[in-house]
């Protein structure tokens, strides 16, 4: 509680970048998604860099990027939470392809709530973030230009422990989730718990230490 409100007292201008270890941006970021979020006839609470070509890029991560002729796509918040919620991905560009606005990181307090266990909780942290304040109501722009880098392959425990917040999550948020979304997530799940174990196992990795038997209970429960 304390590093959240020193955190959030230590905000003083109109906009927030926050970059994640390992986590790059290009120079020009700054100026550019501030001068395009200052043109716009509307608010936008957050502005997203678009994803870099990169057709390698594999879940967890999703690349988001407008079409060239309009150059930015306008989403509420609701709308991308519920579609990260169905995939259980979160943006290639990470967290330092946005652009806040300070009430946004505030509402959300400060994403703190995505630290725990020395790790970071990706979805959790956007879970904050988007359903903060007035979901329906707030907007995030996502542009065309890409403006960072590309993502780093995560390791396969990060991955599995990736998939454990997406559980829990979709469990916490059922109610957003018609019956037939929850049996697509659950048969998605599983496929992706099959492709990991397969690969842990390839790899020698000790499926009894870590991660894995959580891990492992949860597809036991799906």
């Amino acid at each position: 509680v304390a590093g959240r409100t020193e955190f959030l007292e230590a905000v003083r201008g109109k906009y927030v970048e926050w970059l994640l270890p390992g986590e790059t941006v290009y120079p020009e970021k700054l100026r550019r998604m501030v001068t395009f979020a200052e043109l716009q006839d509307e608010a936008y609470s957050l502005v997203l860099s678009g994803s870099r070509e990169n057709p390698s890029t594999k879940w967890p991560y999703v690349n988001l990027r407008a079409s060239a002729s309009s150059n930015m796509q306008p989403m509420s918040f609701a709308s991308l939470w519920h579609y990260l919620l169905l995939t259980g991905a979160v943006p290639s560009h990470g967290f330092a392809g946005l652009l806040m606005r300070r009430e946004a990181v505030s509402s959300s307090s400060g994403l703190l709530q995505g630290f725990a266990d020395g790790r970071f909780h990706l979805l959790s942290m956007w879970r904050e973030l988007l359903l903060s304040g007035t979901p329906e109501q707030q907007r995030i722009g996502i542009l065309h230009d890409a403006f960072v880098g590309l993502a780093e392959k995560p390791r396969l425990e990060e991955v599995a422990a990736h998939q454990l917040d997406w559980h829990a999550l979709c469990l916490k948020d059922r109610a957003l989730l018609s019956e037939e979304e929850q049996k697509d997530i659950l048969d998605r799940q599983r496929r992706i718990g099959i492709y990991l174990l397969e690969h842990a196992i390839a790899d020698g990795l000790d499926l009894q230490s870590g991660i894995w038997p959580a891990y492992q209970q949860m597809l036991t429960a799906l």
